[in-house]
C-alpha cells in the first residue's frame, strides 16, 4: 500500500474554472490523482479535455478555483506566490513544446542557467552541465548555439536543462509536438532512460499517441475529468522499453538546423515567462 511519504503529487478534487464574457467556463471538474516517486505516466485526451491545465495546476504555474494539491507531502493550499516559486525551483522542472532556449547562450550555457540564476557555484554547474548533456548524448554539442542545432537536439538540450537542479518531478507538456517522427522516438527514449537512470517522477501531457502507449501509465481526460486510468504489468512495460531502445538510437547531431520561433526568457526552474494553457480560453 502506497504510504504519503512516497507521493510526490496528490491531488483532491481539483476544479478550475474561468470567465469569459461574463460567463462561467469550468474547465476541470472534480479531478482526483495521487502519483508516486519515481512513476512516469502520460496524460492523454482530446483538446480541451483539461490536460495542460491539469499540468499547469500540479506545476503551480496556476491556481485551482477548488481542492487540494499537494507536492512532495507540502500543502499548496494558502502559500504565496513566492512560496510557489520557490517550492516550483526546488521540486520541479519543466518542458514545454517550444524548447525556449536562450539564442545567444551555448548550450551548456543554457543547461547551466537555472543555477546560474540561484548563484550556484559555476565549476560545480558546469560539471553537472556536462554530465547532462552527455546523457541524452549531446556532449559534443555543448559549445553551439542554438541556431546550430536542429529542433531534435534543441528540445534534448531544454530536457537537459529542465532536469539540471535535478528535480523531483519533470512535467512535460506536447515535448514531442514540433519533432519529426525520428526526433519524437529519440524524446521517448530518453524520457524513459532518464526515468530509470536518475528516478526523477515525470508526467508527460501528449497527444502522440505512441508516445502515451509506451508510457507505464496512461490516465485518459474527458470533458475536465479522469475518464481512464490504466497501468501495464511490469513485463509488458520492460518489453516495450526494450523496444523503445532499439527502434531509436540516439543520434549523434548530424541533422541540419531548422528554424525556430523566437525565444522567451526562462526562470530558474526552466520554464517560459508567459507559457500559454491548451485548456484555457
Amino acid at each position: 500500500m502506497t504510504t504519503d511519504s512516497e507521493l510526490i503529487v496528490e491531488v483532491n478534487d481539483l476544479r478550475k474554472t474561468y470567465t469569459q464574457d461574463g460567463k462561467d467556463l469550468e474547465v476541470l471538474k472534480g479531478v482526483t490523482l495521487r502519483i508516486e516517486k519515481g512513476e512516469m505516466l502520460s496524460i492523454v485526451g482530446k483538446s480541451g479535455a483539461g490536460k495542460s491545465t491539469l499540468l499547469h495546476l500540479i506545476g503551480t504555474l496556476d491556481r485551482p478555483s477548488s481542492g487540494r494539491l499537494r507536492l512532495s507531502g507540502r500543502n499548496t493550499e494558502g502559500m504565496t506566490g513566492g512560496e510557489l516559486a520557490l517550492l516550483r525551483n526546488e521540486l520541479i522542472g519543466f518542458v514545454f513544446q517550444f524548447h525556449h532556449l536562450l539564442p545567444e547562450f551555448t548550450a551548456i550555457e543554457n543547461v547551466m542557467m537555472p543555477g546560474i540564476i540561484r548563484g550556484l557555484p559555476r565549476a560545480a554547474l558546469e560539471a553537472s552541465a556536462k554530465e547532462l548533456l552527455d546523457r541524452v548524448n549531446l556532449g559534443h554539442r555543448a559549445t553551439h548555439r542554438p541556431s546550430e542545432m536542429s529542433g531534435g537536439e534543441q528540445q534534448r538540450v531544454a530536457l537537459a536543462r529542465a532536469l539540471s537542479m535535478r528535480p523531483k518531478l519533470l512535467l512535460a507538456d506536447e515535448p514531442t509536438g514540433n519533432l519529426d517522427t525520428e526526433n519524437s522516438a529519440h524524446m521517448n527514449e530518453l524520457f524513459s532512460k532518464l526515468n530509470r537512470e536518475l528516478g526523477t517522477t515525470m508526467v508527460i501531457v501528449t497527444h502522440n499517441e505512441r508516445l502515451a502507449e509506451q508510457m507505464p501509465r496512461v490516465i485518459t481526460m474527458k470533458d475536465g475529468q479522469i475518464e481512464k486510468d490504466e497501468r501495464k504489468r511490469a513485463s509488458v512495460y520492460r518489453e516495450d522499453i526494450d523496444r523503445i531502445a532499439r527502434d531509436a538510437a540516439l543520434p549523434e547531431g548530424d541533422e541540419a538546423p531548422k528554424d525556430e520561433p523566437s525565444e522567451p526568457a526562462v526562470t530558474a526552474s526552466g520554464e517560459a515567462a508567459g507559457e500559454g494553457r491548451e485548456d484555457a480560453p
